[in-house]
């Protein structure tokens, strides 16, 4: 079972940009951020209108995923082998998975989240999770988890995926440079500074806003 709670940061709130995507071979969710998402669709041809479409994409195509650049955790399955579902963590991104006896696997985004549940549902007093490395892909299949050769290789933040030519088509207004979401940030705090990472008004992180005017950039 795959269950997942978006958090929206590229892409409507809407029944096709949930997670778990569906594409021919793979079903999979991705938590975490593909930060150069329109370079990806521009290369590659596609029109995929989530960021971490991208990489199930990849994965299905057979892909090596280095020019990929995100953080975060996935899970998916390939439906010629429905019995397993394949895990994995990169770019700092974090995921636990836990041993329940007589249960099988479960896991989640964070450990305190998973013993959370584990508690909640009185679960959790014989159960114990593994060390899950970065980069690995792990097969969880019949209750049992297993490393597999497949790796993560998603490349972390390079500093020059986002671009004004990968926004030049938003609506005007500011764009926030780490959710990836309309603002409310005013560009004049930033551009004194020379484009100061200041708290974001969508996001709240200390993020470098790009302001637009009328769909062109203002320096």
């Amino acid at each position: 079972l795959i269950a997942h709670t978006r958090w929206a940061t590229t892409g409507d709130i809407k029944i096709r940009n949930a997670h778990p995507f569906s594409f021919r071979e793979i079903v999979g969710a991705h938590n975490g951020i593909v930060y150069n998402h329109q370079q990806l669709n521009r290369i590659y041809k596609r029109d995929c209108s989530v960021d971490s479409m991208h990489l199930f994409r990849h994965l299905e195509d057979g892909f090596d995923l280095e020019d990929i650049e995100g953080y975060g955790a996935v899970e998916y399955v390939r439906l010629s082998d429905p019995e397993s579902i394949y895990l994995g963590r990169f770019c700092g991104g974090e995921l636990a998975i836990a041993e329940v006896p007589d249960l099988g696997l479960v896991w989640s985004s964070t450990e305190e989240n998973l013993w959370y549940a584990l508690e909640w549902a009185c679960l959790d007093r014989d159960a114990w999770t593994y060390r899950i490395d970065e980069g690995i892909v792990y097969q969880a299949k019949q209750g049992e988890l297993t490393q597999t050769e497949q790796r993560l290789g998603v490349s972390e933040r390079n500093g020059t995926s986002l671009t004004w030519e990968d926004y030049k088509d938003s609506l005007p207004g500011n764009y926030c440079d780490c959710c990836l979401r309309d603002c409310d940030c005013s560009w004049v705090d930033y551009v004194p500074s020379g484009g100061a990472t200041l708290p974001c008004t969508a996001c709240e992180r200390s993020c470098r806003c790009w302001p637009y005017s009328d769909g062109d950039k203002v320096f």
